[in-house]
Formats: structure tokens, C-alpha cells, sequence
């Protein structure tokens, strides 16, 4: 396993690399495009992985100093209704008088199945530069300054189970509404406020232990991204995954010999905002097979891309 691919145990989130190696991955969740860490806070033992500013994005996130093999767990949570302070109904900084109302109700256990919901509004903002900025870089104009945060407001509907013997599941519906999406323009090295959007869709995750030496998972995980502001340039928005599939089957016998095979897929995204240019669907295969020497150590061999597809990690128009 690539470090990058620990996050990948987050239902939904796909990572891909941008421009090769030694740069930070390419982050794909919930229909974002979240460039190289972007809206997607990581810390690794409570110590901040994502750079404050950098050229290539605000909040830089480069995981690659990870050791997959020592990574015992991996704690997330998604959308404006994780709860950070201690007053969950004002979770915010009360400082600078930002106030994010949110709430999360949990119904059950029955019968090993239980319902909830969560909802809440909170901040976003996409690039800080904008908010400095004085001169245009490209035309040597005077620039405007772009709005630091914006509101965001989300919801989230789930059920989750173990009825059934060996089966772990999760379905939940989400929505996410922003006032408006700040954009960082590569080429004029400027950012812009861009139209409000709405993003929704559907998560369903699964892990079923088959037998006592063999387990399979699987992640589905649809969306629709959109703006909600009429423009004759179009309402898709660039960069926007319409889905990502996960699933693996690992077998772990008590014979020394184990393997493991892993599909990692994610689907065609929208390049411009009138959808008439598309990247394709990205789809690879993922193997691993060892030999366990003893207790304390084994031996494995990790074959990436098995059947040799020709896909593209990033594609921009």
C-alpha cells in the first residue's frame, strides 16, 4: 500500500498523484476536487499535516512520511456538523464571532441497527490568497479583495447495522450548500469567488468477514455537484466526481501463505462548466501475496496496475 492510500479506508475518498511523484497526492471527495489537501483537514497524532500557505495550495497536505504498516486506525469525520468544541449546538470560534450551529441525534440500537441524522452550517473558504491580494499578477491592475469565508450548510441521514452475522453496513444520503465556491486561478495567479452550489449524494459501506480467514469490503459512493446560480457558461462544476468504488478481498489462512486484491475506481468528472469536455473513468487493480516467515515477520510482494491500464490520475482542460 502507497501512504497515500491510508485515507482511502474513508468511504468515498479517492487519492490519485498529481504530476509524479514527490508532490502531495490529488484528494477526490463527496464531489470536490480538493487539489492537494484544499478543505480537507489531516492530522496524523493530533499533530496538523496541512501547510498554513504554499504554491502549489492552501492548506498543502503531503502524507507521503507515512509508514502504511504502522498506521493502526484511521478517525474521520465529513461535512459542517463535526462538533469541535465542547458546546455542540455552538461549535466555533467564538473569538472572531463565528458561530456554527450543529446537532446530531442517534436512534437506537434495534436489533443491532440504529438511525441518525446530522445537520449544521459552517465556513469555507477555498484559498486565503484572495483575501491579500492587491495587485493582479497578470495585468499589474489593481485587485479586489474576495470574501475570506463563506457560509456552508449541510445535512446528513444514515442507517447502520450488524444484523446480520459477519456484515457491517452503512448507508447515508448527505447534501452540502455553499454560498458561494472561491477558486484559484493557476494560470493568473489570482482567486476568484465563483457561484453557489449544492452538492448530494450516497454513501453505502460494507465489511463481511466470509469465513474466519477471509474478508471482503466494499465502498460506493455517488454524487452530484452542481452550481445553483444560472449562467450561460453552465452549471457543472469542473473537476466533480460523479462516483468512486472501492472493494477488496483479502485471505489470511492459517497456512503461512495470504493475499489480497483491491479495485480502486472513480468515475468521469465534468471539465468545464458546460460539460462538453470530460475526462475518462479512471479503474486499476491491486494485488498483494506474502509469506508469513514467522510470528513477527513476513515476506510480500504489491503489484499495482495489474492489468496494465492506460488512465490518466488528474486531467484538467
Amino acid at each position: 500500500m502507497r501512504a497515500g492510500e491510508v485515507l482511502e479506508t474513508v468511504p468515498g475518498l479517492i487519492i490519485s498523484q498529481h504530476s509524479g511523484e514527490g508532490k502531495a497526492n490529488q484528494y477526490y471527495l463527496r464531489g470536490f476536487n480538493l487539489d492537494h489537501g484544499t478543505d480537507f483537514s489531516t492530522s496524523a497524532a493530533g499533530m496538523p499535516v496541512n501547510t498554513p500557505t504554499g504554491a502549489h495550495a492552501h492548506g498543502y497536505a503531503d502524507i507521503s512520511f507515512l509508514i502504511p504498516e504502522l498506521v493502526s486506525g484511521v478517525q474521520f469525520k465529513k461535512g459542517p456538523y463535526a462538533v469541535t468544541s465542547d458546546r455542540p449546538l455552538n461549535s466555533g470560534d467564538g473569538a472572531s464571532g463565528l458561530v456554527s450551529p450543529k446537532v446530531g441525534v442517534v436512534f437506537g440500537p434495534w436489533a443491532g441497527t440504529e438511525w441518525y441524522v446530522n445537520a449544521g452550517t459552517g465556513y469555507h473558504s477555498n484559498d486565503a490568497r484572495g483575501t491579500v491580494i492587491t495587485v493582479d499578477p497578470a495585468t499589474g491592475d489593481p485587485a479586489d479583495h474576495v470574501t475570506p469565508l463563506v457560509r456552508a450548510k449541510g445535512a446528513e441521514v444514515g442507517v447502520r447495522t450488524v444484523r446480520v452475522k459477519g456484515l457491517q453496513s452503512t448507508v447515508s444520503l448527505w447534501y452540502l450548500d455553499l454560498d458561494s465556491e472561491l477558486l484559484f486561478v493557476g494560470d493568473a495567479g489570482t482567486t476568484a469567488p465563483g457561484r453557489p452550489s449544492r452538492r448530494a449524494g450516497v454513501e453505502w459501506t460494507n465489511y463481511a468477514r466470509l469465513t474466519p480467514w477471509m474478508t471482503v469490503d466494499g465502498d460506493l459512493s455517488f454524487s452530484r455537484a452542481r452550481f445553483t446560480e444560472p449562467d450561460p457558461a453552465g452549471d457543472f462544476i469542473p473537476g466533480a466526481l460523479d462516483r468512486v468504488i472501492s472493494a477488496g478481498l483479502s485471505v489470511e489462512p492459517k497456512r503461512a501463505v495470504f493475499g489480497s486484491l483491491r479495485l480502486r475506481h472513480f468515475g468521469p468528472r465534468p471539465l468545464v462548466e458546460d460539460n462538453r469536455v470530460r475526462s475518462n473513468a479512471t479503474t486499476l487493480w491491486n494485488g498483494e501475496i506474502g509469506y508469513r516467515v514467522s510470528s513477527r515477520a513476513r515476506v510480500a510482494v504489491e503489484g499495482y496496475n495489474l492489468f496494465d491500464s492506460r488512465v490518466p490520475d488528474i486531467d484538467y482542460f
